[in-house]
């Protein structure tokens, strides 16, 4: 009968693996010491680059968000009372006036004409014409007596014939200085009072706009604005022969808004996107 016995020990192919692995390692050792360091100090610098390439996309992702959010945020210039701002180029350039201040937050800005509006061709002009403010659509006679009472109260600036000659500016200047212009109307009560304009109390008071920005008080024209007492009747700037007043057509003869002796001078509202 046969016995089978199980032999222990290292065979030689195993032995020759051992012996090239250590050749391996003793190998990637030697490399290290001549390069003169460590595994050590190659991971660390291995996580320096690391960290320092983190940082690198890290600004540049902060750079691209800035600038992102400064085109998403528009300042505007920012405007004071009286500031001058002219629309258009060489004989198609007209001047405005600041009416109300607008900040760099802000995109819309309120002029007034430099000068009355002649209707001839609808520019700004030293010597325009006067215009009524409505036509006597009554064709009546009225006296001194007859104050506005007897006005058709209907004729408010929005159904006026002024409106007409408003609107009429608006068009001819949006032709010529090629921009669009987003309203344009008559100056208000509360406006010109808040540039510094005394409320009359009646025909020959002295209180007036003496005391207002230049700009104000440089032309007669026609303000659309209702009366305290009644809302029913306009306000106007006008020069007694010595200083300008703001005046209430309530105490005047109802005919007055039919006498072309006062100016046309249009308040606009537009983007500062077109300046």
């Amino acid at each position: 009968m046969k016995t089978n016995k199980t032999q222990k020990g290292i065979t030689l192919i195993a032995l020759i693996i051992t012996v090239i692995v250590l050749l391996i390692l003793a190998g990637t050792a030697v490399t290290i010491a001549v390069n003169g360091g460590d595994i050590f100090t190659r991971t660390n610098d291995a996580k320096s680059s690391w960290n320092a390439a983190v940082a690198r996309e890290e600004a540049g992702i902060n750079q691209n968000l800035a600038l992102l959010d400064s085109l998403l945020t528009t300042s505007y210039t920012a405007y004071s009372v009286g500031d001058t701002v002219t629309l258009g180029t060489g004989a198609n350039a007209e001047t405005f006036y600041v009416i109300e201040d607008s900040d760099e937050n802000t995109a819309t800005l309120k002029l007034i004409t430099a000068m009355n509006v002649d209707l001839s061709d609808y520019k700004q002009k030293n010597d325009a014409g006067t215009v009524p403010f409505d036509y006597n659509t009554n064709a009546t006679t009225f006296s001194n007596d007859d104050y506005d009472d007897e006005y058709p109260y209907t004729n408010i600036y929005s159904q006026s014939k002024i409106k007409t000659y408003v609107d009429a500016y608006k068009a001819a200047l949006e032709g010529r200085i090629g921009k669009t212009v987003t309203s344009a109307r008559l100056m208000t009560l509360s406006e010109i009072l808040a540039l510094g304009a005394v409320n009359n109390d009646g025909y020959g008071s002295t209180a007036g706009c003496t005391g207002t920005t230049a700009f104000v008080n440089a032309t007669k024209y026609w303000l659309d604005a209702p009366s305290l007492e009644d809302e029913k009747s306009e306000y106007f700037v006008w020069n007694d022969g010595v200083d300008y007043l703001l005046q209430d057509g309530w105490y005047w003869d109802a005919f007055v808004f039919h006498w072309d002796f006062m100016g046309l001078r249009p308040v606009i509202e537009i983007s500062k996107s077109i300046i």
